[in-house]
């Protein structure tokens, strides 16, 4: 068991490599950039807009109102940041990364948060290992990233950076309009193809497990135009048949599942169908969540007892190391201690599990060591040229740093001051600051969910992590 493994790993070597395959350390930082940020008019004042061409709201079958639907952008014309922009972007905020996590470690930012959270020496040095290899993964992001006409091009460039992993979030509806690009794909470098599959259900999955490209294409043409999350499915399911016929690709598929209260009593079917048919992929569950657009809680008393189960199961399946699922077993902890904490508060154990202040990127310095790019807040500064490359969430606008563009401006030093500093000052002055979320992404590593995480559940975090992997 991996309880015993971790207890008797008293070399380095070994506690990071277990800590690694259960994902409590993955790279040394990391960047979610918005790369389908573009150039929008209002009143005559440009600003940035963020654009998909796809339409998730409430109304058509989304599961939250995604700022980036179509029906939300009526007029916004698609110009883009170059190719070469945002390389150089990638490469200024790789250096920020760096940089702040050296000033964290030189000025006791990571001896605080040992003491504090009881790390012992074994897993400290898995974790300053880690942060020394400097290994930076990008995320390519956005409404719908491949609708940049660069995407390949901008992958392929920054899959060739030094110590650089990426991934790209996508929908792939490309690849079901033009299969031949998934030669592009495989040959741009990119680490991760993270697929949406949060209306997928197992009578889907067992209908198209035998379907042509031409069967996927005549039921995709049926579903309303306006519902994108039911066209994401399909999609998704198609391009994930596509990449697994290649077999000599080195780009894993990855499924995102959003558990919610539509799929909460199939889920374990979902995650078994997936694993059975693509057994070169990896799925990626998490709980809704509400917080991001302030929205009511989603898990009802009846539906709560559900998510605590399937909290409870994840865990145990990261012990059984489950090959078909996405590894951080410290986040699947921090669930559980949240609705430990709240067991005798069903309403507030709900919201929380919703994502209201369970964690916070701007918390304290060490927390928001996966840095988003993307769409600045406000009219453009006189010398802006191009679109998106703000220090700033896809979200909520409550950590965004005014004036940055990493297209040439923002240096290196100010990310780092951004991560370390700049934004617990930032949420310090909104009137209505983040509520917190529980994106997976986001939360990152055992220091960043850690730093991160509301004292509240710290308690409760502490016994758990101790009798599941044994510190």
């Amino acid at each position: 068991m991996l309880i015993e493994e971790l207890r008797a790993g008293s070399q380095e070597k070994l506690s990071r490599e277990l800590l690694t395959e259960q994902g409590l350390i993955s790279v040394s930082g990391g960047i979610q950039i918005d790369i389908n940020v573009v150039e929008r008019t209002i009143g005559g004042i440009k600003c940035d807009g963020v654009l998909c061409d796809h339409n998730c709201t409430t109304k058509d079958g989304g599961d939250y109102n995604c700022p980036a639907a179509f029906t939300l952008n009526k007029g916004v014309k698609p110009r883009y940041a170059s190719a070469e922009e945002i390389q150089t972007g990638i490469l200024e905020t790789q250096r920020g990364v760096r940089l702040a996590n050296a000033s964290m470690m030189a000025s006791g930012v990571f001896g605080e948060y040992y003491d504090s959270f009881e790390i012992p020496e074994p897993v400290q040095q898995a974790i300053e290992g880690t942060i020394e290899d400097e290994v930076i993964e990008v995320n390519l992001f956005g409404g719908n990233p491949e609708m940049h006409p660069e995407v390949f091009q901008i992958a392929k460039g920054i899959s060739s950076l030094p110590k650089t992993r990426v991934n790209l979030t996508t929908t792939g509806r490309i690849f079901l309009q033009k299969p031949d690009l998934i030669s592009r794909l495989t040959g741009s470098g990119v680490s991760m193809l993270a697929l949406s599959c949060d209306k997928i259900d197992p009578s889907l999955l067992k209908e198209t497990e035998n379907y042509s490209r031409n069967d996927f294409l005549s039921q995709w043409k049926t579903i309303r135009p306006l519902n994108g999350a039911e066209q994401k499915s399909l999609e998704a399911l198609y391009t994930a048949h596509l990449l697994e016929s290649y077999p000599d690709s080195s780009t894993r598929l990855l499924f995102n599942l959003v558990v919610h209260e539509g799929n909460i009593d199939s889920i374990y079917d979902i995650v078994t169908e997936l694993g059975q048919q693509f057994p070169r992929a990896l799925v990626n569950p998490y709980p809704a969540q509400s917080s991001i657009e302030w929205g009511e809680a989603l898990f009802n008393d009846e539906c709560l007892p559900k998510v605590d189960s399937f909290v409870s199961w994840m865990i145990g399946e990261h012990l059984m190391r489950n090959p078909s699922l996405t590894k951080r077993i410290h986040y699947w902890i921090m669930l559980k201690a949240a609705l430990d904490t709240y067991r005798s508060d069903p309403a507030k154990a709900a919201r929380v599990i919703s994502g209201y202040d369970i964690w916070k990127c701007y918390k304290s310095p060490g927390s928001a060591r996966y840095v988003q790019v993307g769409a600045s807040r406000g009219p453009w500064p006189g010398v802006k040229i191009s679109p998106g490359g703000s220090l700033a969430c896809f979200w909520n606008g409550g950590v965004t740093k005014r004036g940055t563009e990493l297209w040439g401006k923002t240096k290196a030093e100010e990310v780092s001051s951004y991560i370390t500093a700049d934004i617990q000052e930032i949420a310090k002055t909104q009137l209505r600051p983040c509520p917190g979320c529980i994106m997976p992404r986001l939360v990152f590593d055992l220091p960043s969910l850690e730093i991160g995480m509301s004292d509240e559940i710290k308690p409760a975090y502490l016994q758990l992590r101790k009798s599941v992997v044994g510190f």
